[in-house]
């Protein structure tokens, strides 16, 4: 109970950031879709106030992320647990092997209440429930960055093909030099407006990457339920609703339609993985160092 209000807990702490970042992102917005509009720079203040933004938002921006990714990465870590949990069902402990000298039918009542008392099902269905709640968040995330990625772009686009007339609305040019700073300070709001294009575009491949990630673990996850469910008699005809994970219904569809072929997987979980490990090498497998030489005589 305790690990599933800290998993809520830090779930709504990231949701929370990952608003906030949006909030700010509102005003850029708003900024150069108005600039495009009325063929006109914004002044001075607005653009120096967008340029600390940008750079402030770099640190936020990345922390959310990475709370993300620490969540995804707990819960591949405990899939792998609960895979171990079931390829050792059958591998009875020291105490359950001493009784064994002595009743081979004692150990496997053991082991059978063992296996019953994790009550696995219930344990992975958990897990789907915290799969559904952060595929929802990082799909929300996807949407709204995708949109405002969209706006953005549009917006900077019609500013670049009526540059001609934002540089007759600043003036007239009494110098080459009054026209050389005119053109780079239009230069440099496309750049200023640029860096926010680009800047969605690498949160977008973010979300996609940590939703790959997550997809093709939720598709382990339910090869894994299949095959407890074939084990467990009593439970067999237990089916997963589909209104309960509402974010899953992709992979919930191929797992009732018999779908979700383990080989397949296998394949889409390297690509996946090598994608999430070179965002957050954090996680990504570690590797040892080369022992040093040992000095030549």
């Amino acid at each position: 109970m305790a690990d599933r209000k800290s998993f809520e807990t830090a779930v709504g702490e990231v949701g929370a950031k990952l608003e906030a970042l949006r909030s700010a992102l509102a005003a850029s917005e708003t900024m150069v879709i108005q600039a495009a509009r009325d063929r006109q720079l914004p002044d001075k203040a607005a653009l120096a106030a967008e340029q600390a933004r940008q750079g402030a938002d770099a640190d936020e921006r990345d922390a959310a992320e990475q709370s993300l990714a620490a969540l995804i990465s707990a819960f591949a870590d405990r899939l792998e647990e609960e895979k171990r949990a079931f390829e050792d069902r059958e591998v009875p402990s020291r105490a359950e092997r001493l009784l064994g000298y002595f009743s081979r039918s004692t150990t496997r009542r053991l082991l059978e209440r063992r296996w019953v008392r994790r009550n696995s099902l219930d344990r992975l269905t958990d897990l789907l429930r915290r799969a559904d709640r952060l595929a929802g968040v990082l799909s929300e995330e996807r949407r709204l960055l995708l949109a405002k990625h969209k706006s953005l772009e549009s917006a900077l686009a019609q500013f670049v093909d009526h540059r001609p007339e934002v540089m007759e609305r600043l003036g007239d040019y009494q110098s080459a030099g009054e026209r050389l700073q005119a053109v780079t300070a239009v230069e440099d709001f496309i750049r200023l407006s640029n860096a926010l294009v680009r800047m969605l575009n690498r949160r977008v491949a973010v979300c996609n990457a940590l939703l790959h990630k997550l997809t093709v673990d939720v598709e382990d996850l339910l090869i894994l339920y299949r095959v407890v469910i074939e084990v467990d008699g009593k439970r067999q005809g237990l089916a997963l609703d589909a209104q309960g994970f509402m974010h899953l219904d992709a992979s919930l569809d191929r797992f009732r339609r018999g779908m979700l072929i383990g080989r397949d997987l296998e394949r889409l979980r390297e690509a996946t993985e090598t994608r999430f490990f070179s965002w957050f090498p954090t996680y990504g497998p570690q590797v040892a160092p080369e022992p040093a030489s040992p000095p030549q005589d």
